[in-house]
């Protein structure tokens, strides 16, 4: 009998933190699912899709093999519409603290192959439980321009 192996490895701690992720949680949000994925290129991925049946939001989370994370984007599933983090900041970026911008948000996603996920989700934890609050909430939605300059 053969035994197949994870896709993401034995040591999965990104599978592992994203699923006690206590910010998710905080805010009412339910780990629902977790979808391989295969990105252009041939690249191995997964979906860590979160959702808050009160709400009717969404946040999915895309963890790219042997790169780290990938893009982490909020959901209003009642109006069927969605942007992703760095938009969101990049649109906001005279409104936020230097600790909550765009540049450091990448600059931490791009290391998590150093540094693990722990910094990207504290950074997103920050963002959530901040200025994202009313949208995660239900309270509010924005609109938000998408970046199709890939800067």
């Amino acid at each position: 009998m053969k035994i197949s192996r994870p896709l993401f490895g034995e040591s999965d701690n990104t599978k592992r933190q994203l699923e006690n992720w206590d910010c998710a949680t905080k805010l009412g949000y339910t780990l629902i699912a977790i979808k391989p994925k295969i990105m252009p290129g041939g690249t191995k991925a997964r979906e860590f899709i979160f959702q808050n049946n009160e709400t009717n939001r969404g946040i999915e989370v895309l963890d790219f093999f042997l790169r780290g994370i990938g893009l982490v984007s909020i959901e209003n599933l009642s109006i069927n519409d969605s942007f992703f983090i760095k938009d969101w900041l990049d649109y906001h970026a005279t409104d936020l603290p230097e600790e909550l911008s765009r540049e450091k948000y990448l600059k931490l996603k791009y290391a998590t192959k150093d540094t693990g996920i722990g910094p990207v989700l504290d950074f997103l934890e920050e963002l959530f439980l901040g200025p994202l609050e009313p949208i995660l909430m239900g309270e509010t939605w924005e609109d938000v321009p998408w970046d199709d300059t890939y800067k």
